[in-house]
């Protein structure tokens, strides 16, 4: 999944985020220099990794990605609706997802 250099993503999120870190080494080389870490906010279609990256969640999907809004999730890169048993629960699950994201990226540039 990641590079044998790497460390494996730790956390709720782990195994999600070390998939979508191998997609997007595929797909989108040199990815990690390109996120601003203080903007990161996966819950925001323009902030998001794949949005700052391509502009847009949702314009980086199919046309740029190849991927389903469902193929996202296991990747780390949205979140399902089963994920979270309310708002506030979703939100706590954004903040986690975001800081996961962060700190691999922190770890793996």
């Amino acid at each position: 999944m990641t590079k044998a250099s790497e460390p494996a993503p730790a956390g709720k999120y782990g195994e999600r985020i070390a998939r979508g870190a191998a997609f997007l080494d595929e797909r989108a080389p040199g990815w990690r220099q390109r996120i601003d870490l203080d903007k990161l906010e996966m819950v925001n279609p323009a902030q998001c990794l794949v949005g700052q990256l391509f502009g847009d969640y949702y314009r980086a999907l199919g046309p740029n990605l190849g991927l389903a809004a469902s193929e996202a999730i296991p990747l780390g890169l949205n979140l399902a609706m089963n994920d979270s048993s309310g708002s506030e629960d979703e939100d706590r699950n954004y903040e986690t997802l975001d800081a996961e994201w962060r700190q691999y990226i922190e770890a793996t540039r």
